[in-house]
């Protein structure tokens, strides 16, 4: 039964993460877009990366990772099996928003380390 519940919270936790980090990029990535043009610097290539896929490709990529985490929790009978790959997708979760963080925020630094 544990095995059972703790699989079911981190598939919601992975859910949550996803979902939020997918409204993210469709509703505030694009605002930062302006930002940066008036910044008028070389951006580095992981916010180039970010800024040129469409941010709804971004969004079905992961609304994908949510749909294929509900069918796991349907068709997946082994609890540890899940627990498992819900373990995987909660480091690719963290990872995206590391992405996410990293992108958006260097150029920032390195405008920053520009101004003497």
């Amino acid at each position: 039964m544990a095995i059972f519940t703790c699989s079911i919270l981190l598939c919601i936790l992975n859910c949550v993460l996803l979902l939020g980090s997918a409204a993210y990029v469709v509703f505030v990535v694009p605002k930062f877009v302006v930002v940066f043009e008036d910044l008028d610097a070389e951006l580095p290539q992981i916010t180039v990366l970010l800024l040129t896929v469409p941010p709804m490709a971004w969004a079905g990529i992961l609304l994908f990772g949510v749909i294929l985490l509900a069918l796991k929790e349907i068709l997946v009978s082994n609890r540890t099996v899940t627990l498992i790959i819900n373990g995987i997708m909660l480091l690719f979760a963290l990872g995206w928003i590391v992405f996410l963080a990293l992108a958006l925020n260097m150029p920032f630094h390195s405008g920053i380390n520009g101004v003497t």
